[in-house]
């Protein structure tokens, strides 16, 4: 099959999975590419793709799921049997059910997964956990890796059982709640810079930055990762206990993994 366009639609809060998504758009050359940022505060998007038209949706692992986020960044597109890719990144635990899950969702919106890739990103909330990663062998591995068609039509092996050649993944579970916020007020006045578009869910008031509305933040860290003064934070507690279960959980070094 001769693609049209692809459209890498990319969720990335602390903008280490737009860096792996920079290097797979450079893979491209023969036909047209989209762009779409999922970050900022949005409407759901409304787009039809055609058969010869592919998406590839990029974004982190929160807790081995989707970010709530997406569900309603994405609920209105819809694809006529076309192909579509996953990437995800995580912090070196595990991925768990979030390929297949996307790969679920996008099954019911008419488009047929035929590729998936996870990396795994520093940990956003330890950034001890797989501290520079995505590295230069990550961004290698992603130019790399070309998500076409490359000639399937049947039905996506993601939908399977799992086995060593599939992509792994258990059971779905569609009601995916996120994380609870525990972030404490600045410690300085700082600025709004953490405040929407930088907060996707707009859970930080452009007018108080000094706030967090906790009803509607995911724990994405995307306003730490702006934060000029490096006052936002997490409580320690719960880093310290996110820190110790991770280091039990993490015991090897994972390397980037690709289903095509």
């Amino acid at each position: 099959m001769d693609l049209r366009s692809q459209t890498f639609m990319t969720f990335s809060p602390t903008g280490k999975t737009g860096d792996i998504m920079k290097t797979m758009t450079l893979n491209c050359p023969d036909c047209r590419v989209f762009n779409v940022n999922l970050l900022p505060p949005q409407e759901s998007l409304r787009r039809v793709f055609g058969p010869d038209e592919m998406l590839t949706v990029a974004f982190p692992v929160f807790g081995g799921r989707i970010p709530t986020a997406l569900y309603n960044r994405l609920a209105y597109i819809k694809g006529n049997q076309s192909p579509a890719a996953i990437v995800v990144t995580y912090g070196n635990r595990h991925y768990d059910d979030a390929i297949l899950e996307m790969g679920d969702f996008l099954e019911g919106h008419g488009f047929v997964p035929i590729a998936a890739a996870a990396f795994v990103a520093e940990h956003s909330i330890v950034p001890e956990i797989a501290s520079g990663r995505p590295d230069a062998a990550d961004m290698k591995a992603g130019h790399e890796i070309r998500p076409g068609p490359q000639g399937k039509s049947r039905r996506s092996e993601l939908r399977l059982k799992p086995d060593a050649s599939t992509c792994p993944g258990t059971i779905l579970i569609k009601n995916s709640m996120g994380c609870p916020s525990r972030q404490p007020p600045p410690r300085t006045a700082g600025s709004a810079a953490c405040a929407p578009p930088a907060c996707p869910m707009k859970a930080v008031p452009k007018e108080h930055p000094e706030r967090t509305d906790k009803s509607r933040c995911i724990t994405c860290m995307a306003c730490t990762a702006v934060c000029p003064y490096g006052c936002r934070r997490l409580r320690w507690i719960n880093v310290f206990a996110t820190k110790k279960l991770l280091k039990r959980a993490c015991p090897v070094v994972r390397m980037p993994e690709y289903w095509l």
